[in-house]
């Protein structure tokens, strides 16, 4: 605090930045303040900053759970403007925010509330706008936004649509959330034409799992990625599997970064020409011979995966002697495997391992005296019975192995007797068919909630319905909610938990 304090005054002092909670310390500081940052809670005095001299700041930051909104008319040559209306007691009111579309040198213009907002309806006249993030639920977002032609970073929450004719925003760089589900088939086509597009988000809300427009936009997506040739980052969510499809890998041939949500049959044959990538987020549901695949991309830095697999199927991994020459990050995660093996040579460059395991399906990793680089490892057993006496000897067995080490790497095990933490992987692995719903954007979470219903709602008047989220710290682990008992007639393969009682699951 007393740093802080010190920074605060040494930037008063060089009048570098002024920062206040208290509003009327405004009366002595008009017309010498350039970057104002206000902390505004409770009832707000208007009339301070309306007789204020403002016009000569060029950097505007206001937070708190107020919902004042500063005169914005007064700063004429604002270039980066921050508003944040967090939870408060000002009940429904909405901050006005009409002035936004006079200031026409801004650049930059971040708004984030928990509530709804209400934007101008027209910001065509933001000519010099290279930057608009929206950290709340817009009522609307303009419809001329697609008219700002120095655009470069367009950053929306999932769940809101945009208007028609994106496709004239060349100069984008940064589009996320886009929302397949939303937004028109002209505008899905439309993102094939951002071909400066370098930072992609795509996210999809769908009512129905399964229908004829869902195809027609999946297919249509996919053959607009396929035109994006200058993406450097792409992040998809759960529903859109349909880039397993990808005819042409030379349009993402550039890409670093890639997050896929989604899950796929197995590792895409396209990643393996990603010789740029050096972050890899990948969900298959068998992993065979393609981990060859992977171990190719010579530039793969951190690598997550998780492999579902089949209730059947028992599956072997091998981390070969060959490929993976700069990896310093894995994490694996598998449900039903006999057997992780690392192979003398494997993983030179690792640093830090990460698994997720059922000893049940098999022992402990084998050949952990083979990654010559690690400095952590942490491994999370799952499962029934994870603290039972086979468990217990695989995980001293394994202690053995890294404590054999000459150089010891720091290792935390974790056991958790959780019939569902490694049990459901898919939709339909606890014994029940579910249809989608719904989706919800959680407030303080990074991810949204999704919801199910039992697919005998219909015909068998069952009432069940699943919640799944995302945990915030690790999103391979969904908190699972069941409301309600199943009366139809599907007997579940697994022991389920008691509707109404909350789960953590690996996916």
């Amino acid at each position: 605090d007393m740093i802080l304090d010190l920074i605060v005054h040494k930037c008063r002092d060089e009048n570098f930045i002024i920062a206040t909670h208290d509003i009327q310390a405004m009366i002595g500081l008009s017309g010498k303040v350039r970057r104002l940052s206000l902390y505004l809670d409770g009832i707000i005095d208007g009339t301070i900053l309306e007789t204020a001299q403002l016009s000569q700041v060029r950097a505007l930051a206001r937070f708190g759970t107020s919902a004042y909104a500063p005169p914005l008319l007064k700063f004429n040559h604002l270039r980066v403007l921050t508003l944040e209306f967090t939870s408060g007691n000002h009940g429904s009111e909405i901050p006005d925010l009409t002035g936004i579309s006079h200031l026409f040198h801004l650049r930059y213009l971040k708004i984030k509330a928990d509530g709804e907002i209400v934007l101008p309806r027209k910001i065509r006249g933001l000519e010099q706008l290279e930057t608009l993030e929206l950290g709340a639920c817009p009522l609307e977002v303009p419809q001329d936004v697609i008219h700002l032609r120095r655009l470069q970073h367009l950053i929306i929450p999932s769940g809101i649509n945009l208007p028609d004719g994106i496709g004239n925003m060349k100069s984008v760089c940064t589009l996320q959330e886009f929302d397949v589900g939303l937004n028109s088939i002209d505008n899905i086509r439309g993102l094939g034409e951002l071909t400066n597009l370098r930072n992609l988000r795509i996210c999809y809300y769908m009512d129905e799992l399964h229908d004829r427009k869902t195809t027609q936009r999946l297919d249509v997506l996919r053959c607009s990625l396929e035109k994006l040739c200058n993406l450097r980052y792409l992040h998809t969510d759960s529903n859109i599997n349909s880039i397993y499809a990808l005819s042409s890998h030379v349009s993402l041939c550039l890409l670093r970064r890639l997050h896929m949500l989604c899950m796929f049959p197995m590792v895409p044959k396209w990643i393996g020409e990603l010789h740029n990538l050096i972050d890899l987020d990948l969900r298959v549901e068998v992993l065979e011979d393609d981990i060859v695949i992977l171990a190719q991309l010579q530039s793969l830095n951190h690598l997550k995966l998780h492999v579902e697999g089949t209730c059947e199927a028992k599956e072997k991994v091998v981390i070969c002697g060959i490929g993976f020459p700069i990896l310093k990050h894995f994490r694996l995660s598998c449900i039903r495997i006999s057997q992780l093996t690392f192979e003398a040579g494997a993983m030179p460059s690792l640093e830090k391992l990460e698994v997720r395991l059922n000893f049940l399906y098999g022992g402990a990793p084998m050949g952990i005296e083979y990654l010559l680089g690690l400095k952590e490892i942490l491994v999370i057993v799952g499962g029934y019975g994870a603290e039972g006496s086979t468990t217990r000897a695989a995980v001293s067995a394994l202690r053995e192995a890294i404590n054999m080490r000459s150089s010891r790497p720091t290792a935390d095990i974790t056991c958790v007797d959780n019939s569902m933490f490694f049990g459901l992987l898919s939709l339909s692995s606890d014994g029940f068919n579910w249809r989608k719903f719904g989706q919800k954007t959680i407030h303080d979470s990074k991810f949204r909630r999704d919801y199910y219903r039992c697919a005998h709602y219909r015909s068998h008047k069952c009432p069940v319905i699943k919640h799944m989220q995302r945990t915030d710290a690790d999103p391979l682990l969904f908190q699972v909610v069941y409301r309600h008992e199943h009366t139809c007639t599907t007997q579940s393969m697994f022991p389920l938990p008691q509707p109404g009682n909350e789960e953590i699951v690996d996916r």
